[in-house]
This record gives structure tokens, C-alpha cells and sequence, in this order.
């Protein structure tokens, strides 16, 4: 056996090995993007919401909700969460390394006066959208004060139910406010 006969078994053996190496990679690689619409770490990393479980949410933060208040959906961007209940919107910031510290913000429902929807386009696009509330406790003032929170949602996750939802509180809430 030559030494061009030697060098040709170790490149078909390195090519074996460097095709199954690929393959195991292209496997890893398409479960990720296959699970990215089930709460994935790449969904995380892309800054996507995903839908949670309601009666595990509840569950989890029944002992953060008033009197007469529950859960109607929610959304989990890796740490992070947002639960939606039939009074407010309320955002958990899972802080530090451990995120066992919760950062608990919200929006009532009643001071959202407007929604912006922004559809998933080609490629890597997302579902974003975007809720205008009133953040000054008198809503009736000469003055508000508006602020605009942004969310984006993997494109494969219908989130028209929650749009719509959204749209129809701001125009209750503006014919309320404005009447």
C-alpha cells in the first residue's frame, strides 16, 4: 500500500467524520429553529414572546392578583413574562443571575388608548405591537401623559385573539375618557 492509497483512506475517513459532524450539527440546529416557536432560547435571543400555559400562570402568580382579577393569557420571553389578566397587563422583569429577583410593572387595562399592529414579513420579521396608555393616574386631566410599550411575537404565533382584545379596550377607553 501506497502513500497515496494512505492519504486517500484518512481523507475518506475525515470526510466521513466531518459529514457526520455536519449532519448531527444540521439535526441540532433545525430542532432549535423547529422548537423556536415553543419558547426557545432563540426565540428569547431574538427578543420573541411565546404563549404560555394559562392555568400554569395562574397557578404561578395567583398570589400577585387582586380580588376578583385573573388570568386570561400570557407570554414568556425567556426569563421574562407577561401576563395578561382582566385588569392590567403585567410585565416580570426576571432580574440578576439567578432571576429569582422579580422587577413587577404594569398597565391598566383601562388607560390603553391606543394599538399599532405591525404584520410578520419575509424571513426573520416578527409580529410587533404597540399599545399607547395613559401613565398619569387622572385621565381626565388638561394634560396626559402617554407612553408606548413595544412587544414582538415570533411570526408563527397567531396573536390577532390579543390584538383585537387590545383594539377593543382603547376604543371603549377613549369613548369612556372622551364622553
Amino acid at each position: 500500500m501506497g502513500l497515496l492509497d494512505n492519504l486517500n483512506k484518512a481523507a475518506d475517513k475525515a470526510a466521513k467524520i466531518t459529514n457526520a459532524k455536519l449532519s448531527d450539527v444540521t439535526n441540532k440546529v433545525d430542532k432549535v429553529v423547529g422548537d423556536a416557536d415553543k419558547g426557545s432560547v432563540l426565540q428569547g435571543m431574538l427578543g420573541n414572546y411565546t404563549q404560555q400555559d394559562i392555568k400554569k400562570v395562574t397557578s404561578k402568580w395567583s398570589h400577585m392578583l387582586i380580588d376578583e382579577e385573573y388570568v386570561i393569557s400570557a407570554y414568556k420571553l425567556i426569563r421574562d413574562e407577561i401576563v395578561i389578566t382582566n385588569t392590567r397587563l403585567l410585565f416580570v422583569d426576571a432580574q440578576g443571575l439567578t432571576g429569582q429577583k422579580k422587577a413587577i410593572s404594569q398597565i391598566f387595562l383601562d388607560s390603553v388608548v391606543d394599538v399599532k399592529y405591525t404584520a410578520a414579513g419575509f424571513g426573520f420579521d416578527d409580529t410587533d405591537i404597540y399599545i399607547t396608555y395613559i401613565s398619569s393616574p387622572y385621565y381626565k386631566a388638561y394634560t396626559t401623559t402617554l407612553l408606548t410599550y413595544h412587544f414582538e411575537f415570533p411570526k408563527k404565533l397567531d396573536v390577532s385573539e390579543f390584538y383585537r382584545f387590545l383594539v377593543q379596550l382603547s376604543v371603549e377607553n377613549r369613548n369612556r375618557i372622551n364622553s
